[in-house]
C-alpha cells in the first residue's frame, strides 16, 4: 500500500505513522525510519509539515517488546546465578540473539536519523546490544532528543505510557490490542490538528 500513500497527502488533516515496537529486525526498523523521512520530504507534504501539520508516530506492540525485555533480563539473571553456583547456564541461541534489537541498556546507541543511509546499516547494528527495543531507543531512532521523553497516565488500565514530543511530531507508545495509549494519542493528535487548522484560518 505504500505507493498509494501520496494520493492522500494533499487532503490530510494529520498523519498517523505506525511502527512495530516489537520488530525483531534492526534493518526493518531503519527501513521504517527511511520510509518516514521519505514521506515527510514528499513535495505535497513537506511545506505543510514545516507549517505544523501534526504527525503521530505510534509505537505499537510496546507491551510485547517490554515483555520480551523482561523475559531476557530474568533469563540473564538466572544464568548468572547458575554460573556463580558452579552450574552451567543455558546460553542464548545464536540465531535468536541476532534477531533481537538493542534496548534496556544505557550503552545502546542508535544514530541520528538525519545521518542514516543504507550504507552504514551494518555499522549501526554493531553498536546496538541485541535484545529488544526500548522506547528511548525508538525515540532516538526517529530523531527525538532524550529530554523530550516523558510519560502520561492512560485511562485504559491506568498504565503510564511513554511519550516524546518535538515540534509538531509526537511519539506515543502503546498497544492496539489492549488499547493502552490509543485514546490518549488520538486525543493529543486531535488537539494538535485543531490548533494547526486554526492557525491556517488565522493566516488567511
Amino acid at each position: 500500500m505504500r505507493p498509494l500513500w501520496e494520493r492522500y497527502y494533499r487532503d490530510t488533516d494529520a498523519i498517523i505513522y505506525v511502527v512495530n515496537a516489537a520488530e525483531t529486525s534492526i534493518s526493518k526498523l531503519h527501513q521504517s525510519r527511511r520510509n518516514f523521512e521519505q514521506m515527510c520530504n514528499n513535495d505535497a507534504l513537506q511545506r505543510r509539515v514545516r507549517c505544523g501539520l501534526p504527525i503521530l508516530i505510534f509505537a505499537n506492540q510496546l507491551d510485547v517488546a517490554y515483555m520480551e525485555y523482561e523475559d531476557s533480563i530474568n533469563k540473564a539473571n538466572s544464568n548468572s546465578s547458575q554460573e556463580k553456583n558452579g552450574q552451567r547456564g543455558i546460553s542464548w541461541n545464536a540465531d535468536e540473539e541476532d534477531d533481537f534489537v538493542g534496548g534496556g541498556t544505557t550503552n545502546s546507541k542508535l544514530p541520528d536519523a538525519k545521518t542514516s543511509n543504507d550504507d552504514n546499516d551494518n555499522d549501526e547494528e554493531s553498536s546496538i546490544s541485541k535484545r529488544v527495543i526500548d522506547f528511548h531507543d525508538l525515540a532516538t531512532l526517529f530523531g527525538f532528543p532524550q529530554h523530550s521523553i516523558s510519560s502520561i497516565s492512560d485511562e485504559v488500565g491506568g498504565q503510564s505510557i511513554p511519550v516524546a514530543h518535538q515540534g509538531n511530531i509526537f511519539l506515543f507508545g502503546g498497544s492496539a490490542k489492549t488499547g493502552e495509549g490509543v485514546r490518549a494519542s488520538m486525543e493529543f493528535l486531535t488537539m494538535a490538528a485543531k490548533d494547526y487548522h486554526l492557525g491556517i484560518e488565522a493566516r488567511k
